[in-house]
């Protein structure tokens, strides 16, 4: 993921495209910032020679003529189709038709239509998190997929709202003939702009907000002979990028749902290792997400900064029904320099001695009992014999179980896994 640009997926796609194909799965704005902050010329310098009032008379007529045939090319390209937001889809369906001619089949032309029909639909019905609208054109797979993303943001309070959504290309990457079936397979790509906004629904403050231009996401459909339904939604170039799939397939043989990069909607900024993260560069991949009885559960790599040294976590999250306060189990033998802990947290020790030579246990005042409650000791024996030396968070009814990692590994994601399965089972909800 690049730095300084690029944040969530539109929609909820487990991340959207860019224009910038080194960014992975999440899209990035095409924005230059040099041209605030420094790459403004003063008027005598436009043009090479001659006073100033000329440069600036030329330059626009220049600009006038730039502009007319460019206009005139997109025009023609268009179709004559402009996007408004995605609460216009109405609007929006003038231009369904995009780079179809009059060669183009009757089969082609409906796979277009309908294709941008849910693509609108999606990204709306994502931003009022409707779940029950998403399942008439979602795969029962996929629909399940969207519905714990869903979930995620919910229990942070969190709502991704997409707007200033407009298409700018919707194309086929094949042909179909007039008298062929449909393929039970349809790919439709998407090209288009649009402003993503994380809000805080408590508050209605923006976390977060990026634009996107020149936007790209292939949008994997099945055809069941009569509609098409929402199956995937993926980068052009998502193989090549954050994609695991070693990963993938854990999560797939476990009917777990898998994302190469789950954008930063669901960046967690409260906790030790998550301290000071800031959503422009903070950044998550390689996510699954599941859920246990009523507990949601997540897995996914994590970097308060991708581009820098700073370290990189392997994190298991569990969301549970009991608010806990605010405690920290920390690893000696990891001995991490970045798990600060925060006023207003005791340290406490074990009776278990042995316990107190691996951990250090803090907890924020008053939570002492709940602490201990955490800790059983076969739970906390099983933990310090694992190959990854875990520390634990608990943030009010969230649960962090952490690890540094130096690479991706199945086998890390199979330990952790079995590590959030087992706390799970100790604490009996």
């Amino acid at each position: 993921m690049n730095s300084g640009v690029s944040n969530f997926g539109f929609a909820g796609g487990g991340g959207s495209s860019s224009i910038d194909y080194d960014s992975g799965p999440s899209y990035s704005s095409g924005y230059n910032s040099s041209y605030d902050s420094g790459s403004r010329h003063s008027n005598e310098n436009l043009l090479p020679g001659g006073d100033a009032i000329s440069s600036i008379l030329i330059f626009i007529v220049l600009a006038a003529v730039c502009y007319l045939v460019v206009k005139k090319i997109f025009d023609k390209k268009s179709h004559g189709h402009t996007s408004n937001t995605q609460n216009d889809s109405k609007a929006n369906l003038s231009g369904i038709l995009l780079n179809m001619d009059n060669n183009s089949t009757g089969q082609e032309k409906w796979i277009h239509e309908e294709g941008e029909k849910i693509f609108l639909s999606y990204q709306n019905d994502w931003s009022n998190m409707d779940s029950e609208k998403i399942k008439a054109y979602t795969t029962a797979r996929y629909y399940g997929h969207v519905c714990l993303m869903l979930e995620a943001l919910k229990s942070m309070n969190r709502q991704n709202m997409v707007d200033n959504l407009k298409l700018t290309k919707v194309s086929l990457p094949f042909s179909v003939n007039e008298k062929d079936e449909l393929p039970t397979k349809v790919t439709v790509l998407f090209k288009f702009s649009g402003r993503d906004k994380l809000i805080d629904v408590a508050t209605g403050k923006t976390l977060y907000e990026d634009t996107a231009y020149g936007a790209c996401e292939n949008w994997k459909f099945i055809y069941d002979g009569k509609t098409l339904k929402l199956d995937e939604i993926s980068q052009p170039t998502e193989s090549g990028s954050h994609l695991v799939k070693s990963i993938e397939d854990f999560a797939r043989e476990r009917q777990l749902y898998y994302s190469p990069d789950w954008g930063r909607y669901a960046l967690p900024t409260r906790g030790a290792i998550f301290d000071g993260a800031v959503f422009r560069r903070a950044d998550i991949n390689n996510h699954i997400i599941g859920k246990w009885k009523d507990c949601l559960f997540q897995l996914y790599t994590y970097s308060k900064m991708p581009d820098s040294p700073e370290a990189y976590y392997l994190v298991g999250q569990l969301t549970v029904p009991k608010k806990y306060g605010n405690i920290i189990i920390k690893s000696k033998i990891a001995n991490d320099s970045n798990i600060k802990i925060l006023d207003g947290y005791e340290e406490f020790r074990m009776e278990w001695e042995d316990f107190n030579q691996y951990y250090q246990v803090f907890a924020s005042k008053g939570e002492a009992v709940t602490a201990f409650e955490l800790l059983d000791p076969s739970f906390m024996a099983n933990l310090k014999d694992r190959e990854l030396d875990y520390n634990i968070e608990v943030v009010g009814n969230t649960i962090y179980i952490f690890a540094k990692i130096n690479g991706i590994q199945r086998e890390n994601y199979e330990d952790l896994l079995d590590v959030l399965a087992l706390a799970f089972q100790k604490l009996e909800f």
